[in-house]
């Protein structure tokens, strides 16, 4: 039998164990119209004229946005917006999932929270269609999915959308959007929405609080499923994580292993980042010259090393990144700039914020959203992650690169701040 099958079993097993719980979305099987229609209801709450739901979901989109360029101009249009005019919130139009509809700018949203197959240029075709009332420029599209792992193809995201879009790359994404249930939907409903509500809304509180614990649910982060979590995790192996994929995916025991595996990944994440990285980056020094330090959560929000804030990971791209200043706060225009073309020489990859007078470069070899990549390590050291030899020398590679990174950034400070004191 294939070991997914297995696990899969025990987990039956262990939740049957566990105390009685009834969540009302559960029993009636909310399939992803369901949850647009939902999402729908909750961004057309409106209050003396004004929605704070749908205000906070559009502060979440901005926050999702890597192209500084389209963040800037969709505040701008939300500003510019008269509010005596709420927009059109819709589902089910023209086959669009759900749209939010201004007088001058349009939000498509694509649901594909149970993994609906892309169907051929739908992308394309809903760009098309809402262009008919609304400038091509001033459309963006949230592509919505349960999890990281599922990706807009070019079959329906095709080239022709992208280019609609300015869409490049995941790092440079233009109008498109990718938030999921997990990552974003979720904590934003439980940490920014429900908090908001006041005590006389009873009737929102209790639907945000059976949704919540409905996608809690979905994604195995009920207290009792952590629990269980932590019990399958020691039977877990490198055959279970290499079989399930071939499981048909509209399946229970494809989407508990779907499930399992992200809990695996951000767990070895985790401790990569926390224990081993960290442990390799106390050992070396990365002094900067100078009094000023990178200020990386700006842009980034979420540090992965807490040592001087230096190493972060981009919120819209999931890309890990080093920071330095763009421009230390003792330098003039001039010496920035020869500053920069220093570090330049060295790491011709490096970008620079405008914005947040930041710069960044990519981390190599930092990624752990393949299977491939948990399979080879259970299957070396089963889930005692710190004693994996493949995350150690990956933990090892990136620490020397990110010396010979920092090291450039000084000597190029030193360079600078020498020809500025002749």
């Amino acid at each position: 039998m294939n070991d997914a099958v297995i696990l899969y079993s025990k987990y039956r097993e262990l939740k049957q164990r566990q105390p009685y719980h009834i969540n009302l979305i559960d029993e009636l099987h909310a399939n992803e119209n369901a949850h647009t229609r939902i999402l729908v209801k909750l961004l057309q709450y409106q209050k003396l004229g004004g929605s704070f739901i749908l205000d906070s979901f559009l502060g979440l989109i901005k926050q999702m946005m890597n192209s500084e360029k389209e963040k800037n101009k969709l505040s701008f249009l939300v500003c510019r917006n008269d509010p005596a005019v709420p927009p059109q919130i819709i589902s089910g139009e023209n086959y669009i999932d759900a749209l939010i509809i201004y007088s001058d700018f349009a939000i498509i949203i694509e649901n594909k929270i149970h993994w609906a197959v892309d169907q051929y240029k739908q992308i394309q075709r809903y760009v098309e269609n809402v262009k008919q009332k609304i400038d091509a420029e001033n459309i963006f599209v949230i592509y919505l999915t349960a999890n990281e792992n599922k990706k807009a193809s070019e079959r329906s995201f095709t080239i022709e959308a992208q280019e609609a879009l300015e869409y490049k790359n995941e790092e440079d994404s233009g109008r498109f959007i990718q938030l999921t249930y997990m990552s974003h939907i979720l904590p934003w409903l439980e940490n920014e929405v429900l908090p908001s509500c006041t005590i006389k809304e009873e009737w929102l509180i209790s639907a945000l609080r059976q949704y919540i614990d409905h996608l809690k649910g979905m994604f195995g982060l009920r207290d009792y499923d952590k629990i269980i979590w932590d019990k399958i995790r020691g039977s877990v192996s490198a055959a279970a994580i290499r079989d399930f994929p071939v499981l048909q995916p509209d399946t229970p025991e494809y989407r508990f292993m779907n499930t399992l595996t992200i809990h695996l990944r951000n767990d070895m994440e985790k401790t990569f980042c926390d224990k081993i990285l960290n442990h390799y980056l106390a050992q070396i020094d990365m002094t900067n010259p100078g009094s000023w330090y990178p200020d990386f959560g700006n842009k980034w929000g979420t540090i992965i090393c807490p040592r001087d804030n230096l190493v972060g990971r981009d919120i819209g791209t999931e890309k890990f990144y080093i920071g330095f200043p763009a421009t230390p706060d003792e330098f003039s225009r001039e010496w920035s700039a020869i500053y920069w073309q220093n570090i330049c020489e060295k790491f011709p990859a490096v970008h620079r914020n405008q914005w947040y007078w930041l710069g960044y470069c990519k981390l190599p070899d930092c990624d752990f959203s393949s299977t491939s990549i948990l399979e080879k390590v259970i299957e070396e050291c089963g889930t005692n992650w710190e004693q994996s030899q493949k995350l150690n020398e990956k933990a090892k590679n990136i620490v020397k690169y990110i010396e010979s990174f920092y090291h450039a950034v000084q000597e190029a400070y030193r360079k600078a701040n020498s020809l500025k004191e002749v």
